[in-house]
């Protein structure tokens, strides 16, 4: 059995996981920076730990100039698609709610949600998951935000509480 801790915003201490990551590995802790195209393997949720969610960001990429011509983005916004991977390693099914809490952290330490694309929009298509992501479940997609314009990207955050706890892949 392993036990490792992820942090819990109820009680500020750690919240122990107490089941073997199916496959192997180790939890990725949280305030772990990595670069992209590496995997964390992030224990959720975090208040009371039941799978291990494979995490991988492959990459960052500025909206091409032609990609929004049939929608109306403000002149104050530019757009980045990140290119991620998400599994669920299991051992238990995950309840993904609202979506999974990732964000754009930009220039001037601003944190940007990521926005719904539109169903037939193909530069940026969202991951497949369904809201309680099945242990073995995985799926690559996009994920898009829209950003204050000229803003510069610091890092991609997996975040599911404070900041403290974020897992961080920077360019």
């Amino acid at each position: 059995l392993l036990t490792l801790a992820a942090c819990s915003k109820a009680d500020d201490q750690p919240a122990k996981v107490e089941f073997d990551v199916p496959g192997g590995g180790q939890i990725t802790q949280p305030g772990t920076e990595l670069k992209y195209g590496q995997t964390a393997l992030v224990a959720f949720p975090e208040s009371k730990p039941t799978a291990a969610l494979s995490l991988q960001v492959k990459s960052v990429a500025p909206a091409g100039p032609n990609d929004f011509e049939m929608y109306s983005v403000p002149d104050d916004r530019d757009a980045f698609y990140v290119q991620v991977v998400i599994g669920n390693r299991g051992p238990a099914a995950v309840d993904s709610g609202e979506g999974l809490p990732w964000w754009l952290r930009v220039s001037g330490n601003t944190q940007v949600p990521p926005s719904e694309a539109p169903a037939r929009f193909k530069p940026c298509k969202a991951p497949k998951l369904p809201k309680s992501i099945p242990a073995g479940a995985s799926a690559e997609g996009c994920l898009l935000f829209f950003v204050p314009a000229k803003a510069f990207v610091k890092s991609v955050d997996f975040q599911p509480d404070e900041e403290a706890t974020a897992v961080r892949w920077l360019p």
